[in-house]
Parts: structure tokens; C-alpha cells; sequence
């Protein structure tokens, strides 16, 4: 019965599109334009998410204070190594190069994206717009001005202990 009435509708529809006289030719010339319009704003929409991504993604909807642990010194290997973690939300890494160990958020300072830790190259790389960090998470090429965000590092009692070094 519902189906029925469902049909009388699209029926109802029909007919009145008839009595107005619509054209065949108006009528595809109006679901042209539609569809014109509705895929123009589909791909302004998704220009603008490119060129315009959120300022920074990470570390807003999980607030992490203070020291917090993230592995046993015992489960680190041999340099060179790295080791991934989050802080909160914030995704990172820990650098264990035979020096004191290093850890920098994989957010990229330019526009938040998440970049990538190359080990054989010894360089951070974001693929969103091609900055590159060295090993320092300094600067070394593309848009980013800003070097990676560091962290704090403490061993207490065989545990590694982070802590931003930026303001969260």
C-alpha cells in the first residue's frame, strides 16, 4: 500500500510536468545545469580541503599533561633505531642514534599533516606539500618555516618519560 502511494506521487509529478509543456530540451537543460552544479561544488569542496586542511589535527581532542611513559629501557633496540608512540593523540617518535635519545612529533609545523620518519635517509618528509626535516627536526627544504615540535626525555627506574617541550 505504501508502495502504491509512492507511485501515485512520482505519478502526480509526471503529469504535472506535462501540463506545463516542459520541453524535452529544457528538461535535460535544467538536470545539465543541476549536475554541472552539484559536481562544481563537489570539486571546489574538495580544492578547498587541500589547499585549506585543518591548522593542526592532532592534540586538540586529547589533552595529555605532563610526564607520561611510553617504554622500558630494555625495549629499545640496538642504534640506529626508532621507536613510535603517542602522546595523547599526538603521534611521534623516539630516535635512539647511539647519542642521547630524541623524540619529535611526526606533525608537520606547516599545516599538521603527518610526516614520515625515513631512517635510511636520516630525514623527517611530509608528502602533503614536500617539507623535509633532518634528524635534528630542523628544516632542510619546502614550505615549513618552523622545525619539528620536540619532547622532553627523562629515564626514571628503567622508563622512558616524555613530556612536550612546545606549550600544548
Amino acid at each position: 500500500m505504501v508502495e502504491g502511494a509512492k507511485s501515485l506521487w512520482i505519478l502526480k509529478i509526471i503529469s504535472d510536468l506535462k501540463r506545463e509543456s516542459l520541453k524535452r530540451r529544457d528538461y535535460i537543460l535544467y538536470l545539465l545545469a543541476s549536475l554541472i552544479g552539484i559536481f562544481s561544488g563537489m570539486f571546489l569542496y574538495l580544492v578547498g580541503s587541500y589547499l585549506w586542511p585543518p591548522r593542526k589535527p592532532f592534540g586538540e581532542t586529547v589533552r595529555v599533561v605532563g610526564w607520561i611513559p611510553i617504554a622500558y629501557t630494555h625495549e629499545l633496540l640496538p642504534p640506529p633505531s626508532s621507536m613510535k608512540f603517542t602522546y595523547g593523540n599526538i603521534p611521534a617518535i623516539l630516535i635512539n642514534d647511539g647519542g642521547p635519545l630524541k623524540a619529535f612529533s611526526f606533525v608537520c609545523t606547516h599545516l599538521g599533516c603527518v610526516v614520515e620518519w625515513l631512517p635510511d635517509k636520516r630525514v623527517f618528509s611530509c608528502s602533503c606539500h614536500g617539507g623535509e626535516f633532518d634528524e635534528g627536526g630542523n628544516v632542510t627544504g619546502g614550505p615549513p618555516t618552523e622545525p619539528l615540535n620536540r619532547f622532553d626525555i627523562q629515564i626514571r627506574n628503567g622508563r622512558i618519560y616524555v613530556k612536550p617541550a612546545w606549550r600544548t
